[in-house]
């Protein structure tokens, strides 16, 4: 009888069998998907994958991209330029280059020959995205020069530029991007002001302007000319560091996004002539000021102005406000009429670098009282805050804040007086307190006046809470009225960082058992160790609870 069974292989046989080489898929793809794959890596990098076989060997040379860094060639940094030089003649002269980026740290070995042909080579390609990174000497200013052709390509969408010179084209007939978007300038240098402006006013679709040390700073003669020239129509975001006293206003006057960094120069000369000359800027919507090394006499200033231009402003960011007082007595001054942004569309106030100061103080509670539709005021300090600002912080339209610090808090003296007169915050429903540092007499003293004087409250967060007792014999007492919001309103009630001691546990179970709608009691522990969560978590499940819908979630 015959096996219907084959004959399994010998260790002679099977090396007869056929071999299967695995399906190399990727190499399979066609020429144009690998070009847009390769299109993500410099250029040095995406040379090295023509090793990789016969298929990717003349790939490289295809990308539409190209992407010199001197970074790549940490030995010998001025071979970039003999790369390019190679890169450049191999390609196919037909192919497009529609992004072209070279970044050089050298500026002693950089050429003024080799930037022409470079930028003649992409020019004429048609090249969309167009980004020249040059080191800016410490010796001097520029000295390399951008070829003005380039300034009259067609095709160019994207201008980045830095450490480099922008000779004389006032005189330029054929100066024009018309399909410009993006420009970024950075350590350029003009011959003066006004050809900053030519160029600006060569560029009808620009949307996204930046500018950083990129003027003559010795140029002042058009200061009295900045509000005769016409805004960028489609202009979107602007964004000044120290040049604003070079750009003129108007031609920004139709931004939506606009982020000033300001220096004591800057506001100098503001104070003289740029001042009378801010326009409306009735598209603004977004406005970020870093006013450095400014007093608050300045900033006073210059907050007031711009308030007062931007009527639809909604977003209001302060960055590094933390500066010793000047000019005493003369700094914030309430203004007679609010700005119109204020009362009907600020939603959004952020303070970076707050130190309490007095001026500061005075800002922010402005900003709080006459601010009619704010959602949002959120402070970051530098140091530690004295809760006796916190009360008027926490007054305002609909009831939002949050408060950060950056250190650990030290000390906090409470006023009691003003705990005393603390106002009722009759619209907020959601607060948010970090105690970091703060120890549980003090806290209890904020949460109780807080709770009373908040009677829609509806989420409270307390964040960071573990900290060494201290008053041991004054820290969480019950009141003997309930909090109105605890009997109402309170649905969610957080606590991070638990660590299960006398006042944490009796200050939690007291949530527990008075607030008669809570959904949800979350408990964030810090202790690490799993006997201990047990007993912690059964010391709060053993708490009678006013809600019959609460549920315990302990991590």
């Amino acid at each position: 009888m015959t096996s219907s069974h084959q004959p399994i292989p010998t260790a002679d046989r099977v090396s007869d069998l056929p071999v299967t080489t695995p399906a190399d898929r990727i190499s399979g793809l066609p020429d144009s998907i690998l070009c847009h794959v390769l299109s993500f890596l410099s250029t040095k990098h995406a040379a090295t994958t023509s090793v990789l076989s016969k298929r990717w060997k003349p790939l490289w040379l295809s990308v539409f991209t190209l992407d010199f860094d001197d970074t790549a060639f940490k030995f010998s940094p001025s071979r970039i330029f003999s790369a390019m030089h190679s890169t450049l003649h191999q390609r196919d002269i037909a192919l497009p280059i529609h992004s072209f980026r070279f970044i050089y740290h050298q500026y002693s070995l950089c050429y003024q020959n080799d930037i022409n042909l470079f930028i003649e080579f992409v020019r004429d390609r048609g090249v969309q995205n167009f980004t020249l990174n040059l080191i800016v000497p410490v010796c001097g200013p520029p000295s390399i020069e951008l070829p003005r052709s380039i300034l009259n390509c067609e095709t160019l969408e994207v201008l980045k530029l830095k450490g480099i010179k922008i000779g004389d084209i006032s005189h330029m007939q054929d100066l024009h991007l018309p399909k410009l978007k993006t420009l970024h300038l950075k350590d350029v240098l003009f011959e003066c002001n006004q050809q900053l402006y030519n160029l600006l006013l060569r560029c009808p679709f620009l949307q996204d302007f930046e500018s950083k040390h990129s003027i003559n700073i010795e140029d002042n003669k058009n200061l009295h000319l900045l509000e005769t020239y016409e805004a960028l129509p489609n202009l979107i975001k602007a964004k000044l560091n120290d040049d604003l006293i070079r750009c003129p206003l108007s031609m920004l006057r139709n931004t939506i996004i606009l982020c000033v960094d300001m220096s004591k120069r800057l506001c100098f000369f503001g104070n003289l002539v740029l001042l009378r000359t801010i326009p409306t800027f009735q598209r603004l919507t977004h406005l970020e000021l870093n006013f450095k090394d400014i007093d608050w006499f300045d900033r006073c200033i210059w907050l007031l102005a711009i308030l007062k231009q931007s009527p639809k402003l909604q977003i209001l960011i302060i960055q590094d406000t933390g500066v010793l007082e000047e000019r005493n007595g003369i700094c914030w001054k309430d203004p007679q009429i609010a700005p119109e942004c204020l009362s009907s569309e600020l939603k959004t106030c952020c303070f970076n670098g707050y130190r309490g100061t007095g001026w500061d103080f005075k800002f922010a509670k402005y900003i709080i009282e006459n601010s009619k539709v704010l959602n949002t005021m959120t402070i970051h300090s530098e140091r530690s805050i004295v809760f006796v600002y916190l009360s008027l912080f926490l007054k305002f339209a609909n009831g939002v804040f949050s408060l950060s610090e950056t250190k650990t808090t030290r000390s906090c003296f409470i006023n009691l007086v003003l705990f005393r007169n603390t106002p009722m915050f009759q619209i907020l429903t959601h607060l948010e307190i970090n105690f970091q540092g703060i120890n549980w007499y003090r806290r209890c003293m904020w949460l109780l006046s807080i709770l009373k004087h908040s009677p829609k409250l509806q989420n409270l967060i307390i964040q960071d809470t573990s900290v060494m007792e201290l008053w041991r014999d004054k820290c969480w007492e019950d009141p003997e009225i309930v909090p109105k919001c605890l009997s109402s309103n309170v649905k969610t009630f957080c606590i991070s960082g638990y660590e299960g001691n006398k006042w944490d546990f009796k200050f939690a179970k007291y949530i527990i058992e008075n607030s008669k709608v809570l959904n949800n009691m979350t408990i964030h522990s810090k202790c690490s160790i799993g006997m201990n969560k047990d007993q912690m978590l059964d010391d709060l499940s053993s708490c009678t609870r006013a809600s019959t819908t609460c549920k315990l979630l302990f991590d």
